[in-house]
């Protein structure tokens, strides 16, 4: 995204307890791992579920959804690990809705679909295919409507375009208000995040039950 939000987690409680862990510096350095794993997983769960809620970006395709991602855990220490989440380069709207900002100015063009087509071979719907741009949906779907479904084939589509008569459309620049979805899934999973460190580095150490030597860090 360009604008990080860290956090550090710090192990923290008794001497004796935080030499024990000293002493097992693999077990613990894995445990933070998953720790880490679990937290960038979670917080982008959160924001992919949050895509259509109120206050939060509309779903629309779908786009901006798919283009949010996490990286594997980086090492950056003897016990610290670097998560990343955020907004594929591709989706460059992500960071505009996250932060607000300037959408440039664009040309919306019509695209292609895919509408079902009852049968194959010489029919109506074939013929307008190659008449021009192609037949449009009201056209296609009117067209297949006059077949009976027991004459479909399975995986049978058709490619249309939208009428020509429906040039693209141009969209001028204008700014873009924040809509942010990354920042609510961190804050919304931070409660959890000293828990999700404890219980991975108790597991990675063996031990079952939470020690009471080490405080919330």
């Amino acid at each position: 995204m360009g604008d990080e939000t860290k956090i550090s987690v710090t192990l923290d409680g008794q001497p004796e307890a935080l030499a024990k862990l000293a002493r097992n510096k693999g077990a613990v350095s894995r445990g933070a791992r998953r720790a880490t794993r679990d937290t960038t997983l979670s917080i982008r769960g959160r924001a992919k579920d949050s895509m259509g809620g109120t206050g939060r970006p509309r779903y629309g395709t779908g786009r901006l959804s798919r283009g949010i991602v996490d990286s594997p855990p980086e090492a950056i220490g003897d016990f610290s690990w670097l998560g990343r989440v955020g907004v594929l380069a591709i989706v460059p709207y992500g960071r505009i809705l996250e932060l607000g900002g300037m959408q440039p100015a664009r040309y919306i063009r019509p695209v292609r679909k895919q509408v079902l087509r009852w049968v194959s071979g010489t029919t109506r719907l074939a013929n307008l295919a190659g008449l021009g741009f192609g037949p449009t949906r009201r056209q296609a779907f009117g067209q297949g409507r006059k077949f009976r479904k027991g004459e479909a084939l399975a995986g049978d589509v058709h490619f249309f375009r939208p009428s020509a008569r429906k040039p693209a459309i141009y969209q001028e620049a204008r700014y873009q208000r924040a809509i942010p979805f990354l920042g609510p899934a961190f804050q919304e999973e931070l409660p959890a995040i000293p828990g999700t460190y404890k219980r991975r580095i108790f597991e990675a150490l063996g031990v079952g039950e939470v020690s009471e030597g080490l405080g919330e860090g």
